[in-house]
């Protein structure tokens, strides 16, 4: 049970994982991995803030995106010649709120990411 204990300017929550050696034998993480998963999803939800620390290495790196799947998608095409800004959707359907940004730029490879609920869905999906 949550019990008020003073007042604050401070926000948010948390969260420390400390892995159990019984259910991860390999306590050996990719860091690469996280910091691909954290910035999509900081992307995913604007203004979520992540800190990741990687004690063994002394590594801190914190991922913030005010601007959504827009400065995703700005961030994808940063080393990129660009035709026009992004372009931004969003509407809701029956209770579900579907996103679209799209930007062209000069390359010759094309790049569609898909979520549903902050979830890639690099291998499709319904």
């Amino acid at each position: 049970k949550l019990k008020v204990v003073g007042k604050s300017n401070e926000t948010g929550t948390t969260i420390t994982f400390w892995p159990d050696p019984e259910i991860f034998p390999k306590l050996d993480f990719d860091y690469k991995i996280l910091e691909t998963r954290f910035r999509e999803i900081v992307f995913l939800n604007a203004g979520l803030r992540i800190t990741l620390v990687d004690e063994n290495k002394n590594k801190k790196e914190e991922f913030f995106a005010s601007g959504g799947i827009i400065e995703f998608v700005k961030w994808l095409n940063k080393s990129k010649e660009v035709f026009h800004k992004p372009i931004y959707f969003k509407k809701e359907v029956d209770h579900t709120i579907i996103e679209v940004s799209i930007q062209y730029n000069k390359g010759y490879q094309e790049n569609i990411f898909g979520f549903i609920n902050t979830i890639n869905t690099v291998e499709g999906g319904t």
